[in-house]
């Protein structure tokens, strides 16, 4: 007779693992590296979770960190985020724009990255193809907020209209205080 299986956590009493919600990011990226060089708790390992729609730039940051972390970096996804958000559900929130960049973020992606732009403008144009709504919703979905297509999407600052940039768009953690 074989013994049946039991979760890992139900066989350790009073088990603690910590671990790093990875975004490869900034403050995810230097905790990480504070932790390798022991200015932080060592955590058991970090877990990266990938939409499998990163930019370039994300996944060769991670490769580096990886090589400089003593701790494991588990990479977990659910799937491509850019695919399943085209597929339609049938129970879905309303949500008309799904606007994760800024300006700043978008016209460096537009004049550096024709590959990736094309690629956005293209998934953009997507989510309104005629056939179907993005998420399963009733009304158009939209990646920018303005509630236009990508490539309509006036992306100019407000220092492309005169503005004094008095402060560099770097605020150091302290915007507003």
């Amino acid at each position: 007779m074989q013994k049946e299986a039991t979760p890992m956590f139900d066989r350790i009493e009073n088990a603690t693992i910590r671990v790093i919600s990875l975004g490869a990011g900034v403050q995810s990226s230097v905790m990480s590296l504070m932790a390798a060089r022991g200015e932080l708790e060592m955590p058991d390992a970090a877990i990266f979770a990938d939409t499998q729609w990163e930019p370039k730039e994300v996944y060769d940051h991670l490769n580096w960190l990886e090589e400089q972390l003593p701790f494991p970096v588990y990479r977990v996804t659910h799937g491509d985020i850019r695919k399943m958000s085209l597929d339609t559900v049938e129970e879905a929130v309303y949500r008309p724009s799904i606007n994760w960049m800024g300006i700043t973020q978008w016209r460096e992606m537009r004049d550096n990255d024709p590959d990736g732009w094309n690629d956005l403008v293209d998934f953009d144009h997507s989510l309104r193809d005629g056939k179907r709504h993005a998420f399963g919703m009733k009304f158009p979905t939209y990646i920018h907020a303005s509630h236009q297509p990508m490539d309509e999407v006036d992306l100019s600052t407000e220092q492309d209209h005169g503005q004094l940039d008095m402060f560099g768009e770097e605020c150091e953690g302290m915007c507003g205080i």
